[in-house]
Parts: structure tokens; C-alpha cells; sequence
């Protein structure tokens, strides 16, 4: 009898807690190219606090779910792109809500030139042994 009584409470509210949420899906695109940018972060945001976050597919594409019925900001980032932030979101009861998000590259680096000064140990085309490092003086080393 205790247990009839308790599923006669938890069931509806397991229905009413299913009936408050949508979805929220879509693509991320680049803005040139219009290819979709897979591994994308995307955050729902409500007041500035994430909700809930996902990674784009392959196909660029999202999904967020569960989602309280409520008004959100979409926050989008991918390596290589400026964060982009969509707000005003609407999110209904039991709805998809679509919002595909285009973004464009950032800035694009022609050349990168990385050096690093440190003492020879090794040199080329030298098959002998002149000196032999003991750890301790291995770990010391600027590297």
C-alpha cells in the first residue's frame, strides 16, 4: 500500500517536469564558406550562468536538451573564431526551437616564428659519446 501511494505522487510529477521543457538544435556555420564547423562549443545561458552545454558533430550540428520553457542566450565558441553570443532565445514547452548561428574566422596568422635558445647537446652526424649527463644535471638543464 506504501509503495501505490508513492507512485501515485512521483508519476505525475515526472509527467509535469516532462511537460515544462523544449529543445534547442541547429547548425554552426562559417559566415564565408557556409561549411559547418564541427567541435564548436555551445552554451545555453540564462542571466550569464550556463544552463547546459554541448559540442557540435561532424555536421556542425547541436542539440540542447532538456530545456525549461524560459527566454536564453546561446554562447558559441570554436577554435580559430571569435566567440559569438546570440540572446533573446526563446524556448517554448514541448518545441524545437531551431537557431542556426553562422560565425567567421578570426584572424588569420601567415607566419609564426618560434625560437629557442638553449646549449647544443646533441650534433648532428656525431655517432660518439663525448660526454655522458648524469640525471641531476639533466634536470638543471634550461630547457
Amino acid at each position: 500500500m506504501k509503495y501505490i501511494l508513492i507512485l501515485l505522487f512521483v508519476i505525475p510529477s515526472f509527467h509535469y517536469a516532462q511537460e515544462n521543457v523544449g529543445i534547442v538544435e541547429g547548425f554552426i556555420i562559417d559566415s564565408k564558406t557556409e561549411e559547418p564547423i564541427p567541435f564548436a562549443n555551445v552554451s545555453l545561458l540564462q542571466a550569464n550562468e550556463q544552463i547546459i552545454g554541448t559540442t557540435t558533430d561532424f555536421d556542425g550540428k547541436y542539440v540542447l536538451k532538456p530545456v525549461k520553457a524560459g527566454e536564453y542566450d546561446i554562447q558559441v565558441y570554436s577554435m580559430g573564431y571569435p566567440s559569438k553570443k546570440i540572446t533573446g532565445i526563446k524556448v517554448r514547452p514541448k518545441k524545437v526551437t531551431r537557431q542556426n548561428i553562422s560565425i567567421s574566422q578570426g584572424i588569420k596568422l601567415s607566419n609564426v616564428c618560434v625560437t629557442i635558445c638553449c646549449p647544443s647537446i646533441l650534433q648532428k652526424d656525431n655517432t660518439t659519446i663525448e660526454r655522458v649527463f648524469k640525471r641531476e644535471e639533466i634536470q638543471h638543464m634550461p630547457f
